[in-house]
């Protein structure tokens, strides 16, 4: 029987299990879905896997024992062959990373006559590696993000143009704001040039009424009496026309206010309106304080109480005032810290296409003297009075069974 010699027999089976085991390193190599290189004690390529073998069209047996930066000149620059250096010399780990380190700086190829593997972004990271062979080894780590920084340019590019449109927005926004404020100092000085001649055109047909009765007759009185009325109704939307102007230009006083108190002045001085027409108020539960301008918010409640007054042909009208926190209310409030009060009536009632129209500007849903007259700015300066503290004020309502008007407010300085 043909003997062995024991040592032969170990040497061949560590050989096997050496070989062995660069299968299965090369096996693991591969099956990665990244690119790894190992690159020798002396800075040669050692082994890649077959990620790298595609992405540059070159297999592993070629690239054995060839320098990296031979092979890729126009990706190897000086800071990947100091990674190598120091993961090779010192044990030293280095990134080279395009978004994933603080200190990333991008591997960015653009070839056109090269492999796809040139013209690939690519996030590179170098760690040294000990493989029992006594010697450091290194690896180099290779990631194509490729499409991760196609995706930020776009996600740039996207915000750049947000920021173009805000600045147009902005730009537009001062604009606007410019032109209100001339607006309204335009509508203030012209009402006030018109209240003169006006006031002189009611005094003149005053005088001639007074002096002149017995010439003019019956026929000329009534006319007269015509001029007067037309001259108190221009005068009513001069006035209305001055307020509406001097929401936009005086600066509010804001402060923490208890809008109970604010209501409660409200009703006193509505008291003797409420009695005639035996209107009830309900106010279910005390109402809290928020962020406003007590004279401005006072004259919100004043117009919202006085409409549903007005508005009202039922035996036994009534109004409630509450308030919701805005998170527990749909409404379409952006901030959920916001309160909302809502006055509700059994009054007339809106019809539905006119929800949005009733807060312009000298807008009547009625005749001109129906339930009271009046010059249709009240919802109008009401708006405007809510939305300058931040607000929003809608209206839900049911023709024939009443309305409820909400707005918001904040429930402390922002």
């Amino acid at each position: 029987m043909l003997r062995v010699p024991h040592k032969t027999h170990a040497t061949s089976l560590e050989n096997a299990g050496s070989q062995n085991k660069v299968r299965l390193l090369e096996g693991v190599l591969d099956a990665a879905e990244l690119g790894l290189i190992a690159i020798a004690p002396d800075g040669r390529i050692a082994v890649w896997n077959r990620w790298i073998a595609r992405a540059s069209s070159i297999p592993s047996k070629q690239a054995s024992g060839k320098r990296l930066e031979r092979l890729f000149p126009e990706i190897v620059n000086t800071r990947l062959e100091t990674a190598v250096t120091a993961a090779l010399t010192r044990g030293q780990s280095s990134s080279l990373s395009h978004a994933f380190a603080a200190t990333s700086l991008p591997l960015v190829c653009d070839h056109q006559d090269r492999a796809a593997f040139s013209r690939m972004q690519q996030s590179i990271r170098v760690e040294p590696i000990n493989i029992g062979d006594g010697q450091r080894h290194c690896l180099v780590h290779i990631t194509d993000v490729t499409a991760i920084v196609q995706r930020e340019r776009v996600l740039q590019e996207k915000a750049k143009r947000c920021q173009e449109l805000a600045d147009v927005v902005e730009a537009r926004a001062q604009e606007l704001t410019k032109s209100n404020e001339a607006l309204g100092d335009f509508s203030y000085i012209v009402a006030h040039d018109l209240k003169e001649p006006l006031r002189g055109m009611r005094m003149y047909a005053q005088c001639l009424s007074d002096d002149y009765a017995d010439r003019l007759g019956d026929s000329g009185l009534e006319q007269l009496q015509q001029i007067d009325n037309q001259g108190a109704r221009l005068q009513d939307l001069i006035d209305a026309l001055l307020e509406f102007s001097q929401v936009g230009c005086v600066d509010l006083a804001l402060g923490e206010t208890s809008i109970q108190g604010i209501v409660d002045e409200v009703l006193q001085s509505l008291r003797a309106s409420l009695e005639e027409k035996g209107v009830s108020v309900r106010i279910p539960e005390e109402l809290p304080n928020v962020y406003c301008d007590h004279i401005r918010i006072a004259e919100v409640f004043r117009n919202l109480i006085t409409n549903a007054l007005k508005y009202n042909d039922k035996d036994d009208p009534w109004i409630e005032l509450s308030w919701h926190h805005a998170s527990n209310l749909k409404g379409g409030v952006d901030d959920d810290a916001a309160i909302v009060f809502s006055a509700r009536d059994n009054g007339i009632g809106i019809d539905e296409k006119h929800l949005e129209s009733v807060f312009g500007v000298f807008k009547r849903l009625h005749e001109r003297e129906a339930f009271g007259g009046g010059t249709g700015v009240g919802l109008a300066i009401v708006k405007k009075i809510v939305e300058r503290h931040g607000g929003r004020i809608w209206v839900e309502s049911e023709h024939g069974v009443g309305s409820c008007f909400h707005f918001s407010l904040p429930m402390k300085d922002k």
